[in-house]
């Protein structure tokens, strides 16, 4: 099985995954991506300022295979 790797950002603080997840395909690693990136934001949604949370998938040569991004803005 092809191993992906998911890097996450909050804002500006990154979190590179350096071991990485075997799943059967990339539209595997899209669906976990996007619900790992709702479970974070579920935890991380601020009380005030804007949050900007931002999952990355890489292949097994670390390349960019997509890009998902959830913004938080307060609008009081």
């Amino acid at each position: 099985m092809p191993r992906f790797y998911f890097d996450f950002a909050s804002n500006d603080d990154v979190s590179v995954d350096t071991i990485g997840q075997e799943l059967e395909n990339e539209d595997m690693a899209h669906k976990e991506a996007v619900k790992a990136l709702a479970e974070i934001a579920a935890e991380e949604i601020p009380r005030d300022g804007e949050l900007v949370l931002t999952v990355t998938v890489t292949d097994a040569e670390r390349q960019t295979l997509f890009t998902a991004q959830m913004t938080f803005r307060p609008t009081i």
